[in-house]
């Protein structure tokens, strides 16, 4: 298709990128002083359309902090209530949501209580360390350990359990745990 720039949607993104041009300099196509005539392909036209597409995606995508900061409190709520209901807390999302808000709810298993809450400081503790660029080690598996289990009725947390975790009716086989080497995660 040939065109002497003259439709309303090339003229739109002409002028865009004149936009980020400094103020003292001015396009010549703008000035009136220069109108090519040149042909602007279907793969052209669909190439320029992708870019303006992308530019909208772009521009929708710069959150406000505020939406983030939610999102990123929803997004832990929902992992944190159930990863410790896996575990095998009984709170349900709402409980959660309350109880990680600073609530005191009556009716709540402290166990329950206890654990969400040791989750959520566990989770800051990793966060903040790998943050801080540190390697994830045997010392730091250990830490977040004794950290999610800190005040259960857990005895020597941060140590590897030894406890057999399946019904008396059922065979375990142990093998011996291999000591973790130290790597590094970034």
């Amino acid at each position: 298709m040939s065109t002497a720039l003259g439709t309303s949607r090339q003229s739109e993104m002409v002028a865009r990128s004149c936009e980020a041009a400094p103020e003292h300099w001015e396009h010549p196509i703008m000035a009136g002083r220069f109108q090519p005539t040149f042909t602007i392909s279907n793969r052209m036209a669909a190439g320029m359309t992708r870019i303006e597409r992308a530019r909208g995606f772009l521009d929708a995508a710069k959150l406000s902090e505020d939406w983030l900061a939610t999102m990123r409190s929803h997004a832990f709520l929902l992992e944190a209530h159930h990863t410790t209901h896996i575990e095998g807390t009984r709170l349900t999302l709402e409980q959660a949501e309350r109880l990680l808000a600073g609530e005191v709810l009556a009716g709540t298993d402290p166990d329950d209580v206890r654990e969400l809450l040791n989750y959520r400081d566990a989770f800051e503790f990793v966060s903040g360390y790998l943050n801080d660029g540190g390697p994830v080690t045997e010392v730091l598996i250990r830490e977040i350990h004794r950290r999610n289990w800190r005040r259960c009725a857990l005895e020597s947390t941060g140590e590897h359990c030894n406890a057999t975790c399946a019904p008396s009716s059922s065979t375990v086989s142990r093998r011996p745990l291999a000591p973790l080497g130290r790597f590094d995660i970034s």
